[in-house]
């Protein structure tokens, strides 16, 4: 299959970028891992290795294979029922230092993530 760039609106009928919704999620999770890992979101210090979910991982590709999904990096993007669907695998940690606020915590992060491209992706226009 073709890859080629969907037009996608959201409720408000705003254009919606399927990679942005991506690159949003894939921040998030890594962020998130991260500060479970050493209980920080400093990009300058070392925590331990995060991996990727097996079990997300194999979830994502069923879920990717039965709507025909579009991969994109480690996530990939499809529609179901007119509905755009946008997937990538949790990452974790062997000992985690911090779960608390984590929930908000990536909401923080793919929400701020989201603002960026958008912003850069005006300015561009």
């Amino acid at each position: 299959m073709r890859w080629r760039k969907p037009k996608v609106f959201d409720a408000n009928n705003k254009y919606v970028e399927p990679i942005i919704e991506l690159k949003a999620l894939q921040y998030g999770i890594k962020s998130v891992a991260r500060f479970a890992a050493i209980g920080t979101l400093d990009n300058d210090k070392i925590g331990c290795k995060l991996y990727k979910s097996e079990s997300g991982l194999n979830q994502m590709i069923n879920l990717m294979r039965n709507i025909n999904g579009i991969q994109y990096e480690s996530g990939f993007f499809g529609f179901y029922k007119n509905q755009m669907v946008c997937m990538v695998p949790t990452f974790l940690c062997e000992n985690p230092i911090s779960t608390v606020g984590l929930g908000d915590t990536i909401i923080a992060n793919i929400f701020l993530k989201q603002l960026q491209y958008r912003k850069s992706i005006k300015a561009t226009l």
